[in-house]
């Protein structure tokens, strides 16, 4: 087991109005201090500039080099100010060292990173999302709760990012992160559904940074004809999928749904019977 203290990074830029903003942190080392601060603060912090952050931390690394305990560090720090000034200490502890990096990262994001405003996720679902959603609940394996994904239930609108208000029509866990997400061609407006697929690109995108084993299934609808005026985008989405459903095959369906039906099932060796809408 490893330990470190390490102290917040403050800045109050006016002492009338009280504000005090975390713009790093610092870890006090065995034989050094690692100092980690906010990218572009002058962008979140009005006048604290980089170079005058840059500054405080070669000053603070001169004054701790005069030391060698991390005890004596931290109090030679404190005694600096001019508007930036250390809290008090506190520590952290990883059972390896090659813990270390992910811990401060984690640490910086929670508490020295800006909070961005989360955007308002709303789905509009369409007639083709509801026909497959009920499939699923005529399966019995549509989940009621985003926590039931971890009992094989199919999750609808499955949260991927909240900040960008990504989020899978439809996710199923077994072993891998299954993504599916759904989109309709058979409708007059293209310029629109050109838009929907790159968000759906970004979506399996995102999913792979939520599990880099994710498994992503593209589940649409089009007719002969719709099916050649979409070819470019139908080659960019298998460019990033791993498998495509044209949902006008009752067989491409039949197939997905039995897929699905298996991946929540815990015996995996029998198809359950079902019977599949058609739209």
């Amino acid at each position: 087991m490893h330990f470190f203290d390490y102290a917040l990074i403050r800045y109050m830029p006016d002492p009338k109005r009280g504000e005090i903003f975390n713009i790093g942190l610092i870890v006090f080392k065995s034989s050094a201090i690692d100092i980690r601060v906010l990218p572009h603060a002058h962008k979140v912090i009005n006048n604290l500039n980089d170079n005058k952050l840059l500054s405080f931390q070669k000053s603070w690394e001169f004054l701790s080099a005069m030391v060698d305990e991390p005890s004596e560090r931290y109090n030679i720090l404190t005694s600096a100010t001019h508007g930036v000034f250390l809290s008090e200490k506190a520590y952290f502890s990883i059972m390896a060292i090659h813990e270390y990096e992910p811990k401060i990262q984690e640490l910086f994001n929670l508490l020295v990173k800006p909070t961005v405003a989360k955007r308002d996720v709303q789905h509009q679902n369409s007639r083709f999302y509801t026909n497959i959603k009920n499939q699923f609940k005529d399966l019995r394996i549509l989940a009621s709760t985003p926590h039931e994904i971890e009992y094989h239930k199919v999750v609808p609108h499955y949260l991927l990012n909240e900040e960008m208000g990504l989020s899978a029509d439809f996710a199923l866990k077994n072993g891998h992160l299954r993504v599916t997400q759904t989109v309709d061609y058979n409708v007059h407006n293209p310029k629109e559904k050109q838009k929907e697929t790159g968000l759906k690109i970004m979506s399996f995108l995102e999913g792979k940074k939520v599990r880099d084993d994710a498994m992503f299934y593209f589940v649409y609808s089009a007719n002969t004809q719709k099916e050649q005026e979409i070819r470019n985008q139908l080659n960019m989405v298998s460019e990033y999928t791993d498998q495509l459903f044209n949902f006008e095959s009752h067989e491409e369906k039949g197939r997905y749904f039995r897929m699905m039906a298996n991946f929540a099932s815990e015996k995996t060796d029998t198809s359950p019977q079902m019977s599949v809408i058609h739209h």
